[in-house]
């Protein structure tokens, strides 16, 4: 890829964005993530940037405005490759978080006629193949995506169908055209007729991304939706970085949304934190939550890290509304206190938690794990805080006190 492409990725959360936020900068590029499209002057110097949203827990009229919105103010910025960065597992459902809905939208808006997905993402144990999708589980083992013990059950989105046709015609009504694995291996040089609707790549290893990636640069302007992947494919996969020691001003911030089982293994072997089980409906009672404040004030101010997560029980409204009062508390808790670093488990709630603290930009600072990076939210001023978001299903079990041992200081 050459220094002159433009490479724009709207992401449709902020843990996926911030995954090919790595992909890109471990692969040479100047990229930048920001909060809405930027202006001409915010992108001088970049070779790309991307555009984190919530577009997954939107219904399909939110999804319709913003994907316009976005795609429209993106035309002067004249993007050759644009990704739709959605998670690796393709959940997905009509009536939330439709990304075949908001790939229409978005191609239709940037006037770009060729459109692809492709379906796995090795390197994360995310597979393709015969347009069927398998992912590896926190046990090694890899699953049929409809049979993962965790996607089959997703609490909002459970993948019921395996076969990305299927379940992309599901969404809306038209399966693509599928190029499978046998058609990849078969032609060093692909070239497809432009198909009416889009067409899904299979993906098993390295050599698969590889051939995507040909096929996608020689056909700019592209439109192409899938997980960090595409990245991979477009510019390559640079060697992880290292973050290093991060000097922190204060005491560390966790916030755990996400109810996966990998995530509350996480939480059972974090020793390093105070340790704050929330009830969802804690949430609403804005007493019990005054006092909930204070004692986690006191315990930053007193320099202990704190880990607020949620239990199992009953959230009263949808998984959105608890997303934005999590959000809502961790913003107070900010304001109140100096912290060091935040980090967040959960997609839908690191969108909405980093959408209220409102950085005007972020950027890459190095690799903790596969799908987990560390980022450095810039708001203007000086003021800089290290963050970590990860996705429910990624990152080691002992993630949350390595993050405190091992990179903040």
């Amino acid at each position: 890829m050459t220094p002159s492409t433009r490479y724009v990725f709207v992401a449709d959360d902020f843990t996926g964005a911030t995954d090919t936020l790595a992909t890109l900068a471990r692969a040479g590029l100047a990229v930048r993530l920001f909060l809405d499209v930027p202006g001409p002057s915010d992108t001088e110097g970049l070779d790309a940037f991307g555009i984190a949203t919530e577009a997954r827990a939107l219904s399909k009229a939110e999804m319709t405005s913003l994907m316009q919105s976005i795609g429209h103010r993106l035309l002067p910025h004249r993007p050759e490759v644009v990704h739709l960065k959605i998670c690796s597992t393709f959940d997905s459902a009509p009536q939330t978080g439709n990304f075949a809905l908001a790939m229409q939208l978005l191609g239709d808006a940037l006037e770009i006629r060729t459109r692809a997905i492709l379906g796995g993402q090795p390197s994360l144990g995310r597979y393709c193949v015969f347009g069927h999708l398998f992912a590896r589980a926190a046990d090694g083992r890899v699953y049929r995506i409809d049979r993962h013990p965790v996607m089959k059950s997703h609490p909002v989105t459970p993948m019921t169908e395996s076969d990305l046709l299927q379940h992309i015609a599901s969404l809306d009504g038209t399966p693509p055209v599928l190029v499978d694995r046998v058609t990849l291996q078969r032609h060093d040089d692909l070239r497809l007729p432009d198909p009416e609707g889009s067409t899904l790549f299979d993906a098993v290893d390295g050599q698969d991304i590889d051939r995507v990636g040909a096929y996608l640069r020689a056909s700019t302007p592209v439109l192409c939706a899938g997980a960090s992947s595409v990245a991979e494919a477009v510019v390559g996969a640079g060697p992880r970085r290292a973050p290093g020691r991060v000097e922190s001003s204060g005491p560390v911030l966790a916030f755990v949304g996400s109810r996966s089982s990998v995530s509350a293994e996480q939480v059972h072997r974090a020793t390093a934190y105070r340790g704050v089980a929330l009830a969802p409906a804690r949430l609403t009672d804005s007493c019990d939550l005054e006092d909930l404040i204070a004692a986690i004030d006191t315990a930053l101010q007193s320099g202990e890290n704190v880990m607020i997560h949620l239990d199992d029980s009953t959230s009263p409204g949808t998984p959105r509304d608890l997303a934005q009062r999590s959000a809502a508390l961790v913003r107070t808790i900010a304001q109140h206190s100096r912290l060091g670093a935040l980090v967040v488990a959960g997609g839908d709630t690191s969108s909405a938690i980093i959408r209220a603290l409102g950085p005007l930009s972020m950027a890459f600072s190095g690799d903790i794990d596969p799908g987990v990076s560390l980022c450095m939210a810039d708001f203007g001023e000086g003021r800089r805080l290290p963050v970590v978001l990860k996705g429910g299903q990624v990152g080691r079990p002992d993630l949350f006190d390595y993050l405190v041992s091992d990179v903040f200081g």
